[in-house]
């Protein structure tokens, strides 16, 4: 039977255990008794409430961990059921406990003092959650639901782990089996990864081993996979329990690149063009990006190292576009470096807005620091309207930490205390209204201006520079007090930007309120990064400076060019083997070359040392140069044709000390420049240090003296022009000169107006003197002057071109009083020679003459000679008629004087009546005189350089040998037979005299020639050409050899020697040589009538020496 009881009944029963007896009846009465036929437990005493409830950190992101010992029970003694409550407010009241969030989870009973433990999952790791407990025993009281449940438990709260093992990063885009996904443990212990799976397009494509382990705070690589990067799809990863422990989207791609997260376990992905499988992707260092200027076209990112180590480190950088850009810097402690637009990639050679496009950064956009593995030490990203990171589903999302993005420029963002990083740019950046590269961002003090006098804007500096700066205070103790060099323009410079701390740039950081000048050498001069200047480079200079209580304000400097160039100095010995008193005597030749382009500075020579010896290598003291000079003088090649002439005008000076300002120690002597002439880029100046021999030079001991600079010093010393800073040069090395003769020359004539100068600059071409002595001076501008025996004008003329070649009609004509000669136009003039500005007549020939003007004092009558540049020769009469029509053309240019035989002798013998003239191609013709026919030629390989001498013995007709006798321009003397011109003499042989031949003179009695060389004089044997003797000199000799006043010859050099020298013995004759002020251009003529010698030189001037 079933019996039940009433809930009257229930409230009778005590607590506990209830024993019945059941009796029962028959209709009869009878009964039957049965004790404790069965027992009710009544229970109505719920648990004790749970006092032992904790809330800790899951095992995995977002997870709480709840644990509590299981209470005592009355009564049934076994706890059940559990109720638990989450909010994420505290629970302090029944009525915020039934409020709360009940969570639903299995819970396997346990016995008395059994600690339970449940994870909680699916949590924001950014609450705070709360929770309590209630249970209750195996006896449930329906109705009522809360009947029998315990008290509230003590109240706990906890944040989930904000820990997990993460996917880290996918690499998607490998060849097949290739791809790869790195996991990293942020959790603070290690955890293993057995039957751990990877979930790819919902596929288990991995599954853990027990031999898989990922440490605490590292990576674990899941290789050899197949992933595709043309899909957008997810990947899950999955522990033992089911649960997914993360879970990340991929979105498609087509570069070699990863999708990983920006910080090792954050929540912000982006696409890396450096993967960095099995490494972490972020690791922090004291290297910091601390300046961004992305807004101008000068961008820059700066770095500070915040430490005391010194760092040299290499890295990249990189921006959302996945461009990169490798550099290597080398951080002081403290210090401050940077990569900016004038930057070149040290791997690739390409620039910054090459690798980063024209317009650099985006004004949203991220900038990267990492090292060489890819691994991120430094991020600041400034989004704006453009989403720079994704989220773990794909999608791009809004970066809630960013700097200011969008400026404008000049602003910047940049740390508000340098190097100090908490990872959120948002609160480390603000925006600076101007750039402060190179200069810390935080200051307490703005301390006053520094003054920098050189360089300015818009200034070129040489190799070797100067810095004048004054400081404002003491910088000792700070630590960015550098002077930047960065690229704007010129040439490349793949190691800009150049930091040279100021020390090390030579200024004395304590020393201040003076100017300071420091000069560099930048071939010389390493940055901190061990790199030097680049030539022909234009430079922005930022000049920082810092102590302990402040930073000054920058100071800028635009268009700086740096210049590396070493100029070049050529010293050449100038100086020749004889001086003469009173004169200026050349010893060294300055060739300054400014190599620079043409855009840099001018140079200036700025001093010379020069050490003076004796004759036999003592030291030249103050006294003996006092002795010896008038002057110490520098001097510059007006003319710029690299000679030295005596004629010397003030305009030439640089310098010029007398005697009484000569110092000499230890033989030396420093001539400073007083007149700056300024040498142009990509010019050269020539100039001559040269000393004024004094009158008395050759009666004082000693009597002479030598010259000596020493290699590898600065005896010659040049000066930027702007700077006025000593520049290097080449190393020149030891020049010794040797002594000269000195000479008391030979003088004018006395009483008379000699020299003579036109007074203009110009060639004198011939002098000619008559029997009456007047003195006829032709010169290369036309100008023709007579002047009496004593240098006084009678008369001038002026010709329309270049004059030469007199004949005077009294000597060669036949006729009295004229005077013929010939001008470079191809004119033939005669004038009178009693007073020459009267013209007779003028013959214009069909071009330039090239010959002299000649004509033969036997043949009568008379006829000029005259040959061209294309190799007429023309025979007029002295009525300016033509005696050959039309003129004879014989090939080449015709040189120098014609020999002629007009066809008798003075015995009355009979000549060959011919003319022989030489060409420049190297042609020597026979003409007949009475019709020009040619008889007869011969050419040899080089050009004809000289008259032709002709053999012919008038005056003794038994030594006619009909030879002629020619030089050539390759230095060989011929001789050969008058008539056919093809055989050589018996007997003669042809010479070489390894020196071009400039003239020939003919001592026909005595069969002897004297030739002019360009390597001295020769005296030859006619009849053999045999060398008697040979004088050699340092120029060439450059007309013909003057051998009629017995028993000397004279002759000239290049150099301005006037040599008499004896016919037989060749010794130097006392007075000579003399130094002429110029180079002599005309023939020498000897005055017999008074015993003068007379010649005209390169200046003008007519010189007369009186024997």
């Amino acid at each position: 039977a079933n019996w039940s009881i009433t809930s009257a009944d229930w409230e009778l029963l005590p607590q506990g255990t209830n024993y019945f007896t059941v009796r029962v009846y028959d209709l009869a009465g009878n009964s039957s008794t049965i004790v404790d036929v069965f027992k009710i437990l009544k229970d109505t005493v719920p648990p004790f409430a749970i006092n032992t409830l904790e809330a800790t950190e899951g095992p995995f992101r977002g997870t709480i961990n709840l644990s509590w010992i299981v209470p005592n029970d009355i009564g049934s003694g076994f706890v059940e059921e559990y109720l638990i409550k989450i909010a994420t407010y505290s629970i302090n009241t029944e009525e915020d406990f039934i409020k709360a969030t009940t969570l639903y989870t299995t819970i396997t009973p346990q016995p008395e003092g059994t600690q339970i433990t449940i994870t909680i999952t699916g949590l924001d790791v950014e609450t705070t959650y709360y929770f309590r407990i209630k249970c209750r025993d195996i006896v449930k009281s329906p109705p009522n639901p809360y009947y029998n449940w315990s008290e509230m438990s003590n109240l706990v709260s906890c944040r989930p782990t904000k820990a997990n093992v993460w996917i880290n990063e996918i690499y998607a885009y490998g060849s097949s089996g290739s791809d790869w996904i790195e996991l990293y443990n942020d959790l603070p212990y290690n955890v293993s990864l057995e039957n751990w799976q990877v979930l790819y397009k919902n596929d288990v494509v991995w599954t853990g081993t027990a031999d898989d382990v990922i440490l605490a705070s590292q990576t674990f690589v899941i290789s050899g996979l197949n992933l595709d990067h043309t899909i957008s799809t997810s990947v899950v990863l999955r522990n033992p329990a089911g649960f997914v422990v993360d879970k990340v989207v991929y979105p498609v791609h087509n570069k070699d690149v990863s999708f990983a997260r920006i910080t090792d376990g954050g929540n912000y992905f982006e696409f890396d063009p450096t993967p960095t499988q099995g490494y972490l992707n972020y690791v922090s260092t004291s290297i910091k990006i601390n300046e961004v200027n992305y807004a101008s076209s000068e961008e820059f990112i700066e770095f500070y190292n915040n430490s005391n180590s010194t760092i040299t480190f290499t890295g990249f950088i990189r921006n959302s576009s996945g461009s990169k850009f490798k550099f290597t810097r080398k951080f002081y402690p403290y210090f401050i470096s940077g990569v900016d637009f004038s930057s070149t990639d040290e791997d690739t050679g390409l620039t910054y807005n090459e690798i980063f496009g024209t317009s650099g950064l985006a004004t949203s956009d991220f900038v990267v620091l990492e090292n060489t593995l890819g691994q991120t030490i430094d991020r600041v990203s400034f989004e704006g309207g453009t989403k720079l990171y994704y989220n773990s589903d794909g999608v791009l999302t809004t970066y809630t930490q960013s700097a200011q993005a969008n400026l404008s420029s000049p602003q910047t963002i940049g740390r508000i205390y340098d190097g100090v990083d908490s990872g959120n740019n948002i609160s480390d950046f603000t925006i600076y209204p101007q750039p402060s590269y190179g200069r810390k961002n935080y200051y307490e003090t703005l301390l006053p201006l520094n003054t920098i006098y050189y360089p300015t804007n818009n200034t070129v500096l040489p190799r070797r520079f100067k810095f004048e700066v004054e400081l404002s205070t003491d910088y000792s103790k700070g630590v960015n007090n550098t002077v930047w060099f960065i690229r704007t323009g010129g040439e490349p410079d793949k190691y800009s930007p150049h930091i040279f701390k100021l020390n090390e740039f030579g200024l004395d950081l304590s020393s201040y309120s003076v100017i300071q000048t420091v000069i560099n050498v930048a071939s010389e001069l390493e940055d901190v990064d061990g790199h030097k200047l680049s030539t022909s480079t234009i430079y922005k200079v930022i000049f920082n400076t810092e102590n302990e209580y402040g930073v000054s304000q920058q100071i800028i400097i635009s268009s700086i060019t740096y210049d590396a160039t070493i100029h070049n100095v050529v010293l050449t010995d100038v100086s020749l083997p004889y001086a003469n008193e009173e004169k200026y005597y050349p010893i060294i030749k300055i060739l300054l070359e400014n190599s620079s382009p043409l855009w840099s500075n001018d140079i200036n020579l700025s001093e010379i040392k020069i050490k003076f010896l004796t004759p036999d290598g003592s030291e030249l003291t103050t006294q003996q140069a006092k002795d010896l000079f008038d002057e110490f003088c520098v001097i510059k090649d007006k003319d710029g044709d690299g000679e030295f002439y005596q004629s010397i005008d003030n305009e030439t000076f640089l310098a010029q000390m007398v005697k009484e300002e000569f110092n000499l120690t230890n033989g030396i002597q420093q001539i400073v420049i007083d007149n700056i002439d300024l040498v142009s880029p990509q010019s050269f100046a020539t100039y001559y240090f040269v000393v004024k021999i004094s009158s008395y030079a050759t009666t004082v001991s000693p009597n002479s003296f030598k010259v000596k600079l020493q290699a590898v010093t600065t005896n010659v010393v040049w000066v930027d022009s702007v700077s006025n800073v000593e520049q290097p040069s080449d190393i020149v090395d030891t020049l010794e000169i040797s002594s000269p003769t000195i000479v008391r020359p030979k003088k004018p004539p006395i009483g008379t107006s000699w020299p003579y100068n036109i007074g203009r600059i110009t060639n004198v071409n011939n002098v000619y003197q008559s029997f009456n002595g007047n003195i006829y001076a032709f010169y290369d501008d036309g100008t023709v002057v007579m002047l009496t025996s004593t240098g006084v004008v009678v008369s001038s003329f002026t010709a329309s071109s270049s004059c030469f070649s007199p004949i005077l009609s009294d000597n060669f004509t036949g006729e009295t009083g004229y005077i013929y000669f010939g001008t470079k136009d191809g004119k033939i003039y005669k004038n009178l020679a009693s007073d020459v500005s009267q013209n007779v007549w003028i013959r214009q020939l069909s071009e330039e003459i090239t010959s002299e003007v000649v004509a033969y004092y036997y043949e009568l009558p008379a006829k000029i000679y005259a040959g061209t540049v294309d190799g007429y020769v023309y025979k007029i009469s002295t009525g300016a008629a033509d005696f050959w029509t039309p003129a004879v053309q014989i090939s080449g240019s015709v040189v120098k004087s014609a020999a002629i035989d007009e066809g008798f002798t003075q015995d009355g013998g009979s000549g060959v009546s011919s003319l022989w003239w030489g060409t420049k191609n190297g042609f020597v013709y026979r003409l007949a005189l009475q019709d020009g026919n040619i008889l007869s030629s011969t050419q040899v390989p080089s050009a004809i350089t000289t008259s032709i001498e002709y053999d012919a013995g008038f005056y003794n007709r038994s030594l006619n040998s009909l030879n002629v006798y020619f030089g050539t321009e390759d230095g060989i003397l011929c001789c050969r037979y008058g008539l056919t011109l093809s055989s050589v003499p018996v007997g003669w042989t042809d010479v070489n005299l390894n020196s071009k031949i400039n003239n020939i003179a003919f001592d026909n009695s005595n069969k002897l020639l004297y030739i002019s060389c360009d390597n001295g004089v020769y005296k030859v044997n006619a009849n053999n050409g045999n060398i008697i003797w040979y004088y050699p000199t340092r120029s060439p000799v450059i007309q013909q050899v003057f051998i009629w006043k017995e028993p000397y010859v004279y002759f000239v050099t290049l150099e301005g020697l006037l040599y008499c020298i004896d016919r037989d013995t060749t010794q130097l004759q006392p007075g000579y040589p003399i130094l002429l002020d110029a180079v002599p251009t005309s023939n020498l003529w000897y005055d017999f009538l008074n015993g003068r010698i007379i010649v005209g030189s390169s200046d003008s001037k007519i010189d007369v020496f009186k024997e």
